[in-house]
């Protein structure tokens, strides 16, 4: 596994151009030099660059960021693009890409298709052959559009396949880079990425959520999004010990009523008697959250329905025959005047 991960890590670097700043610095990383401000910098800048003409810098960014640790100033900005990458289930360009290398492998063969009709024509026919099909030029683009149709069924799922397989291994390097930043917003993308079915973004997916997990407080509850605490009970649904004692720790923390039924589940069929022991311990925390929404929702809720806003608006009747001096005239002088 290390040999595979080091000949793919070399194999971008060749990939990139020779005035790629990130050519050099991937090279330095892997043999164990420090990631300085500056490089840091660059690493970030090449994560917001998307499209499949810098498919091979943003990997290596993300290798070197998951491997390096960042200054302080960058780790907000890093988090954010990685937590971007890691968020996109595929290339924006996936069928382009794929649209793309199938007519190209269409014209390639087209051409070569064209060329040998052409020279065993002229060979037994003579250059009339060519004449009869419109000549060379529509001979090629006749023969490219059929291969283009044959070939389609062909080249586009395996290049689809090839496209996402390689950004799988992207986001798996991004997943690990935020298991080092530790930064309790990475939580939503890792638990989207952890329903992955590539192997290698599954695990590296978990091991960074083991590391966030451990970071969340009370204090962040009610500021992560509002998906956090479902992905949560759906990712504990299915755990083992270590992650969903961890699941349930934060769910003490941040957990609201919608856990209470997950958690309530585990502590009666949980798959081991350590998930049954802390969702049992957990379960009464989240019931009193439960209540105290529920309590909150009530108070906030109107005792009767307004009979309309034109109601709460209408001026008071006043007397036909009201004076506006006496209306306006001061207690103590009606008495008086009285």
């Amino acid at each position: 596994m290390g040999l595979r991960a080091s000949d793919r890590i070399e194999r971008l670097a060749r990939s990139m151009p020779a005035y790629s700043p990130l050519r050099d610095l991937t090279v330095a990383v892997q043999a164990g030099a420090a990631l300085e401000a500056r490089a840091a910098e660059v690493a970030c800048e090449a994560l917001r660059r998307s499209g499949w003409a810098n498919w091979a810098e943003r990997s290596a960014a993300a290798w070197i960021l998951a491997r390096r640790d960042l200054p302080l100033d960058l780790r907000e900005q890093a988090g954010a693009q990685l937590r971007s990458l890691v968020a996109e289930s595929k290339p924006a360009d996936l069928h382009s890409n794929a649209l793309a290398r199938t007519l190209t492998t269409a014209a390639a063969l087209g051409g070569v298709l064209a060329s040998l009709v052409a020279i065993l024509g002229a060979w037994h026919m003579g250059w009339a052959v060519l004449e009869s099909l419109g000549g060379l030029f529509w001979l090629y683009i006749v023969s490219t559009t059929v291969l283009t149709f044959v070939l389609a069924p062909l080249v586009w799922p395996l290049s689809v396949a090839a496209d996402l397989q390689r950004h799988n291994a992207m986001r798996a390097d991004a997943a690990a880079a935020l298991g080092r930043l530790m930064q309790a917003e990475s939580l939503a993308p890792l638990l989207r990425a952890l329903r992955s079915a590539d192997s290698r973004l599954h695990a590296s997916a978990r091991e960074a959520l083991l590391r966030v997990l451990g970071v969340v407080t009370e204090a962040h509850r009610g500021t992560l999004e509002s998906a956090v605490v479902p992905e949560l009970c759906d990712v504990l649904a299915d755990s083992g010990d270590e992650l969903g004692c961890a699941i349930l720790a934060a769910l003490e923390r941040v957990g609201d009523g919608r856990a209470v039924y997950t958690v309530r589940q585990v502590a009666r069929r949980g798959r081991t008697p350590l998930l049954r022991q802390g969702a049992a311990a957990v379960l009464p925390i989240l019931v009193a959250r439960a209540e105290n929404e529920r309590s909150a929702r009530c108070l906030l809720r109107a005792s009767q329905v307004p009979a309309g806003a034109d109601a709460l608006l209408r001026p008071a009747p006043a007397a036909p025959d009201a004076d506006p001096a006496v209306l306006l005239r001061p207690p103590g002088d009606m008495e008086s005047a009285a």
